[in-house]
């Protein structure tokens, strides 16, 4: 379900960029789950600041060290996020001090199964005990990731919002605001009453309870012997299980876009190792501070 949003990005902002002006949002002790495209240090270095835990999967565009020496115990997942930007140093040199250098991040990458279309997913995670997130229990909280999809296409289909009619940007973006308003109350009617009827909230119908809802504000009863209520109850996904497509006939064809590959775990090099014993030996101003 929505938990919340912003649009307030300037045009040309990245998608991380946009997540980072976000984080605030995000309850304490949350695990932020996201699929590839939303990695990279400084966005991990700020949920671990807040004390969140993360679960992304990530492609061939990020690079990672294995055998680094810096972690207390380092297991047969662990890997490093550490870019040369964070290191201070260029691909051949040693920074001179550890003024500009921070410390390279301490992450797990879990390696699953080969998906739908055939390729390797890989997520990377800070939480480094597999006793609290096991590689099966990620694989299942990573499939949770296509509710965000088909919230998308709750908005645009299901509510007929797949464009704005307004012609002003300030119009159009109050609009934007009292659609995904319209999709959070929606979603809190129907899962709400789910979960008083001992069901799952996953289990609404965001259809089912659109058709409901209209037939309320319009006056009409389809069943009359049952409250608004009840029907909030019974509007809930059906259970049948579907052996066609659900692609529609009259979409243009699509090129299908390649999975993301596998990252790049390499050898920590000498320099880098060297780098780490001065800093464990004099810990970086950052790392002092913290």
């Amino acid at each position: 379900m929505l938990w919340g949003w912003r649009r307030d990005g300037v045009a040309g902002d990245g998608e991380r960029t946009q997540l980072r002006r976000m984080l605030d949002l995000l309850p304490a002790d949350a695990m932020l789950l996201a699929d590839a495209g939303f990695s990279g240090y400084d966005l991990f270095k700020a949920l671990l600041d807040r004390g969140n835990s993360f679960l992304v999967r990530v492609g061939s565009n990020v690079k990672l060290i294995q055998n680094l020496g810096y972690a207390t115990i380092e297991r047969k997942q662990t890997v490093y996020l550490w870019p040369l930007d964070k290191q201070g140093r260029n691909r051949r040199s040693m920074p001179r001090d550890l003024a500009r250098v921070h410390p390279p991040l301490v992450l797990r990458l879990i390696e699953l199964a080969a998906d739908a279309k055939g390729g390797k997913v890989f997520l990377l995670t800070n939480v480094l005990d597999a006793g609290k997130l096991s590689d099966r229990a990620a694989a299942r909280m990573y499939r949770l990731r296509w509710g965000i999809e088909v919230m998308w296409r709750g908005l645009k289909q299901t509510m007929g919002h797949h464009r704005l009619l307004s012609r002003t940007p300030a119009r159009a973006g109050a609009e934007l605001d009292w659609a995904m308003a319209g999709l959070w109350m929606l979603q809190l009617l129907g899962g709400s009453r789910m979960i008083r009827t001992g069901q799952s909230p996953r289990c609404h119908s965001p259809a089912k309870t659109l058709r409901v809802v209209r037939g309320a504000l319009n006056g009409g009863r389809r069943r009359r012997r049952q409250s608004l209520h009840a029907q909030l109850g019974l509007a809930a996904r059906d259970t049948y299980r579907r052996t066609g497509s659900k692609r529609a006939r009259h979409f243009p064809k699509k090129s299908s876009p390649r999975p993301p590959g596998s990252p790049e775990a390499r050898m920590a090099s000498a320099i880098e190792k060297r780098l780490i014993q001065r800093i464990l030996k004099r810990p970086p101003p950052e790392l002092v501070a913290a």
